[in-house]
């Protein structure tokens, strides 16, 4: 039993390990990009929230640098709910929490977690966090666009108060779809980024911001 557990406990700090190591890897810019990079994500992630009017309780999936959580918190809520799926983040997002009381942090998938969730007022979902890994495989994109879109209707159906709102931030090739029974009780909206922020790359032309009001 005492090897059984040692052997535990090395794939407990394996895993840990390689997840930093991934993170770090996928996200190693060089120090003027990164901070350009960051600036423009900023930008978006405060414009989601603006979108969504935070109030009451609140949902967010995804950690988003922490610039969710401090656009949220200038917000009248009741509290936040951060889903974070990343081993690595989640641990960053628990030290940016620590002291504030309205706020909760979970490692766990939003897929996990569907069973649990309360009713929220507001939602605000970073699709990156759910498969943002881009392919040209016509089977591939359907299954991540079948897979948003059941988690976005049964955050609807499930999750979200009489009049709740949801804000999904979407990269070009994730899209969502609603059942036709579902419709007339949701309004959708489409947003151009470049509609409210300037940038002077092309590179934000690639995300995506839908928004969902119950009705």
């Amino acid at each position: 039993m005492k090897i059984l557990g040692i052997i535990g406990m090395i794939l407990f700090i394996y895993e840990q390990i390689k997840s930093q190591i991934t993170y770090k890897k996928e996200n190693k810019q060089e120090p003027d990009i990164e901070k350009n990079i960051l600036a423009h994500q900023q930008q978006i992630i405060e414009l989601c929230i603006d979108l969504l009017k935070p109030n009451g309780k609140v949902l967010q999936f995804g950690f988003s640098h922490g610039f969710s959580g401090d656009k949220i918190l200038n917000y009248n809520i009741k509290d936040l709910l951060i889903i974070e799926p990343n081993k690595y983040v989640y641990n960053k997002a628990k030290k940016w929490s620590e002291s504030l009381e309205k706020v909760t942090v979970k490692n766990k998938t939003l897929e996990e977690s569907m069973c649990n969730l309360k009713y929220y007022d507001t939602i605000f979902i970073d699709c990156f966090n759910i498969n943002n890994e881009e392919s040209n495989n016509d089977i591939s994109k359907l299954i991540n666009e079948k897979k948003i879109s059941l988690i976005t209707e049964s955050l609807i159906i499930n999750a979200t108060t009489k009049k709740g709102r949801i804000v999904l931030l979407l990269s070009h090739f994730q899209n969502v779809s609603i059942n036709t029974e579902l419709q007339p009780y949701v309004e959708l909206r489409n947003h151009n980024v470049r509609e409210f922020i300037d940038f002077e790359s092309n590179q934000e032309s690639l995300l995506k911001i839908l928004s969902i009001n119950k009705i």
